[in-house]
């Protein structure tokens, strides 16, 4: 049984938790001393196929088994067993080209917040609410000229 970080929030009038893992293929060996080595990483696989990830969610059943506000309690499979919804694939190409610089210099000027979702998709949880915080603060660093 692999762990999964436990991201909770609201979809629709349902409480999940929501979470992604890798659906296959084998992983380029980058050594880890590199403060860029997922990238590097990420571009090697991409070179010779793509990549595959499963979004999964579980759905809340009660504050004991599936809490919200205790983000250190694992979801267990048994209590909450995980429904795939998604199949998210990178098709295979090269992170290499100007074409892919030009579009990583795009997404890096862009921010990701969940908080900004409507309400009936927004994240619950104590964990969450330190996040909103977080990544208000790390778009302001990325996006500082």
């Amino acid at each position: 049984m692999e762990p999964r970080p436990n991201t909770v929030g609201r979809c629709g009038s349902c409480s999940i938790s929501t979470h992604a893992s890798g659906a296959g293929g084998a992983a380029a060996v980058i050594p880890r001393d590199s403060s860029d080595y997922l990238a590097l990483e990420l571009t090697e696989r991409l070179e010779t196929a793509a990549v595959q990830f499963q979004l999964q969610v579980q759905m809340y059943r009660d504050e004991e088994r599936t809490p919200i506000e205790d983000g250190s309690v694992r979801w267990k499979d048994e209590d909450s067993p995980p429904i795939p919804v998604a199949l998210l694939t990178l098709n295979r190409q090269s992170l290499r080209t100007d074409a892919a610089r030009n579009t990583q210099r795009e997404v890096d000027a862009l921010s990701f917040n969940p908080w900004n979702a409507p309400p009936e998709f927004r994240p619950l949880g104590n964990l969450n609410r330190a996040r909103r915080v977080v990544y208000a603060a790390s778009a302001a660093r990325w996006q500082a000229p």
